[in-house]
């Protein structure tokens, strides 16, 4: 066949190999292109705060198996990854069949380790501490069955204080200072009742005190009144019973500051309404003050014919902190020993007074005393192992079982 001839007879064949071979070209052109333009699509972790756009390793992986190597690179560039590199990360990237590219680029954008990981163990929940009790707030204890109220901690001027002048300060509760109780306590609400002390004296086997008297009447014969005030005590016997019943005495500084109320009071306005003493304590209303000025020989013998006495505990107005009898009916001993000038020594927190001495500080005054005795800031030193018809006491303590 004549060269010409098979040149036309071919002429097709090859067309149809160019048409081919065109489309192929073409196909290959525009797949190149969709891979040149793909990592130019944005990153959707850019539309997220910074802080969620770095990839952590679960959602790391799954986006390694799901997208295409350069796609896959050029997200990890543009967003991060949270985790730090490390041969198990290498080796779970390897097994979602990530790319040497992809896992390049995971190395070069991941996280440098800072050092071992050191995993801290969970740290228990602290204890729930149940809120303190509030001041006033009442409990009954156990061993005794005395209420005692709770005394929050605070400062007070301890001390006759000027508003009380009028009434009579004296050289011992002078100069008047800032005093902090930096621990709240639980004080008896009354003084410790005949009642209470009966139970105390079966339980340690010993006898009751002698019945308080004034010459031939006996203001609770036989202690047959469970609810008068304990009186005819020692200093040792009230500490004893106080140590059996959990408590111990009050501090001079916890008294006063007891006895002052929230409000840290001065002058009782309506001493009647408080206190049973000289003016009230009888069958008639008398003016104390000015039979013991007028007649100072005599007057307590008005009062013995007047049937003055002590008076059941409680009856009268309580303070601010549900305290009855801080003032008058017995005098209260306090663990404090007595000197006149204690209080020019005395520390500002908690004070204790002095480390020795003769007598023990008695407080609030009693039936028998006239108002100026009568008042929160009177000091009187007591006899310890004297037993009198006007002393009693109350304990007080951290915690009521």
């Amino acid at each position: 066949m004549p060269n010409k001839a098979r040149a036309q007879t071919a002429k097709p064949k090859y067309a149809k190999l160019r048409v081919v071979f065109s489309r192929v070209s073409i196909g290959i052109v525009i797949w190149a292109s969709a891979a040149l333009a793909q990592p130019q699509v944005p990153a959707p972790c850019l539309q997220k705060p910074a802080a969620e756009r770095p990839y952590a390793k679960d959602r790391l992986l799954g986006m390694v198996k799901s997208q295409e190597p350069d796609r896959a690179a050029y997200l990890i560039r543009t967003c991060g990854v949270s985790v730090p590199w490390s041969d198990g990360l290498q080796a779970e990237l390897k097994g979602a069949n990530a790319s040497d590219k992809v896992i390049q680029a995971v190395r070069e954008t991941a996280a440098k380790p800072a050092g071992p990981v050191i995993v801290t163990p969970p740290q228990p929940k602290p204890p729930v501490i149940p809120p303190g009790p509030k001041g006033g707030e009442i409990r009954t204890d156990s061993k005794d069955s005395v209420t005692y109220s709770f005394i929050p901690a605070g400062s007070f001027e301890m001390g006759c204080l000027p508003v009380e002048a009028p009434f009579g300060c004296d050289k011992d509760d002078g100069p008047s200072h800032k005093v902090r109780i930096t621990k709240g306590f639980w004080m008896g609400q009354t003084e410790i009742k005949v009642g209470a002390y009966k139970q105390y004296a079966r339980a340690a086997q010993i006898k009751m005190p002698p019945e308080p008297a004034m010459g031939d009447r006996s203001f609770n014969p036989g202690w047959a009144n469970d609810n008068m005030p304990m009186s005819m005590v020692t200093w040792m016997e009230a500490h004893n019973y106080c140590q059996w019943a959990g408590m111990r005495l009050p501090t001079e500084a916890e008294w006063e500051y007891a006895a002052r109320g929230p409000g840290g009071m001065g002058v009782v306005p309506d001493l009647g309404a408080v206190a049973w003493y000289a003016d009230n304590s009888g069958q008639s209303p008398l003016d104390s003050q000015t039979l013991q000025k007028n007649a100072p020989k005599t007057w307590i013998g008005k009062l013995v014919q007047n049937q003055n006495g002590p008076h059941e505990a409680g009856q009268k107005r309580a303070n601010g902190w549900k305290l009855s009898d801080m003032l008058g009916n017995v005098w209260e001993w306090t663990s404090d020993w007595y000197r006149e000038d204690a209080y020019k020594a005395s520390t500002a927190d908690d004070p204790t007074g002095p480390d020795a001495g003769f007598h023990h500080v008695l407080r609030g005054g009693s039936w028998l005393n006239i108002p100026g005795y009568v008042r929160v800031s009177k000091r009187l030193k007591g006899i310890p192992d004297q037993r009198i018809y006007i002393n009693g006491f109350r304990c007080a303590g951290p915690t009521v079982k």
